[in-house]
């Protein structure tokens, strides 16, 4: 596995709900939405330029391609939630939430993800989760 990937998803996590939540305080909500997809999009399509890769092989199943609007929720939601819980609560709210979906996925196979058991011996994890959302909420 690779760590520092995954160390990095969390760093740039952090960065994108400080700068989204800093520029929703600053402007409002709605821009910030349509700007941070807005310039998603170009950067994106500037990407598959540069690489000359075609889009190609579309997922026949249209359940795959609402990862948009829930990426259009997430960043909403998180840059509201940023302006009165500050980063740490909210990113710690957010990869809360994150595993726990991720679990129930796994669980189930939601949306093709290979299946993946959750046990009672997951239950000290989940639990050690919310004791530190908790812990950072009273702080």
């Amino acid at each position: 596995m690779h760590y520092g990937a995954l160390f990095c998803i969390g760093l740039l996590s952090a960065a994108m709900l400080t700068i989204n939540g800093t520029l929703a305080a600053r402007s409002n909500l709605y821009f910030t939405v349509f700007w941070v997809h807005a310039f998603g999009t170009l950067c994106a399509a500037a990407l598959l330029f540069a690489l000359r890769r075609p889009l190609r092989n579309f997922p026949a199943n249209p359940f795959l391609y609402s990862a948009g609007f829930l990426g259009v929720m997430m960043v909403g939601l998180s840059s509201f939630c940023m302006q009165f819980a500050g980063a740490t609560l909210t990113l710690a709210g957010a990869l809360a939430g994150q595993t726990l979906c991720a679990a129930a996925a796994g669980h189930w196979g939601i949306g093709g993800s290979p299946r993946e058991a959750v046990t009672v011996r997951h239950l000290p994890g989940f639990l050690l989760i919310l004791a530190g959302i908790v812990l950072l909420g009273l702080g």
